[in-house]
């Protein structure tokens, strides 16, 4: 066997256990697991048009962990309640008193367990003052 023969041979055989090394790593740490962005906990949010007579605002939702329900900078004073309770006008419910410059916010406390009916994962209905429609804001977190 000449010199180069034993030199091709030894550079084979290290590019082997190098590659061999390199699976063996692979095998024994992994390649990594991909993993998502974190993501802004910002709230979703959505527009309820209120009338004077008692409507749902938003629907039944188990995961949601908190909700809050303002008014849209208007002098509607709107009656809010979660279901099954039906609001009455400025009786049965939280009232929120409307100006026509600055919103009035009713803010639930962070939902403790899953629950439907009372909580920030139950429906909420809502009346207004007037024939309306007026608006409603509501986010959920």
């Amino acid at each position: 066997m000449t010199l180069i023969e034993q030199i091709r041979e030894r550079i084979a055989l290290c590019l082997f256990l190098f590659a061999a090394l390199i699976v063996l790593l692979v095998l024994l740490f992994g390649t990594g697991r991909p993993s998502a962005q974190p993501t802004v906990n910002l709230p979703f949010a959505t527009v309820a048009a209120v009338t004077n007579a008692s409507s749902q605002i938003i629907g039944a939702n188990p995961s949601r962990r908190a909700i809050q329900i303002c008014t849209a900078g208007n002098t509607t004073t709107f009656t809010i309640a979660p279901a099954p309770i039906v609001p009455v006008a400025a009786t049965n419910g939280f009232v929120l008193l409307g100006t026509a410059t600055a919103s009035t916010c009713f803010t639930s406390p962070k939902a403790v367990g899953v629950q439907l009916q009372g909580g920030a994962g139950a429906a909420w209905n809502a009346i207004g003052s007037v024939a309306g429609p007026t608006n409603l804001i509501v986010l959920e977190w």
